[in-house]
């Protein structure tokens, strides 16, 4: 039995996670549009869902958006995959899967390293 909740969260719009993202980062759609090469009206059509990004598109809005802390950190990989399915659900014209190597390559880029390696002692502040 899947939790109602998670089942929610699965069949969550496209936009409405663009706009939940793009909220965390406090960018205006100009400004989000123009880190990621877009143009601010293509980032107005995802949001208000008339339209959708195609792969190179959709890679480049989840690279900013865990550079500016759009993804929630812990979180970023279910979120981008989130993100990347709501598109293939959503997009009849979009049929490229999420590049795994690529989004573990992000991901290991942008981790903070908030821990010492175990073979390291802690440090002190």
């Amino acid at each position: 039995m899947v939790n109602s909740q998670a089942a929610d969260r699965e069949a969550e719009p496209f936009r409405s996670l663009v706009l939940r993202y793009r909220g965390r980062t406090g960018l205006t759609q100009r400004e989000l549009a123009a880190r990621m090469g877009a143009s601010r009206r293509a980032l107005q059509e995802w949001e208000a869902g008339v339209n959708y990004p195609t792969a190179d598109r959709l890679k480049a809005l989840i690279q900013v958006l865990l550079e500016e802390g759009g993804l929630s950190v812990g979180h970023a990989r279910e979120e981008a995959e989130e993100l990347w399915a709501a598109v293939l659900r959503e997009a009849l014209r979009m049929h490229a899967t999420l590049d795994r190597a690529w989004l573990d390559a992000l991901l290991a880029e942008h981790t903070p390293a908030l821990l010492p390696a175990p073979d390291q002692p802690r440090v002190a502040p």
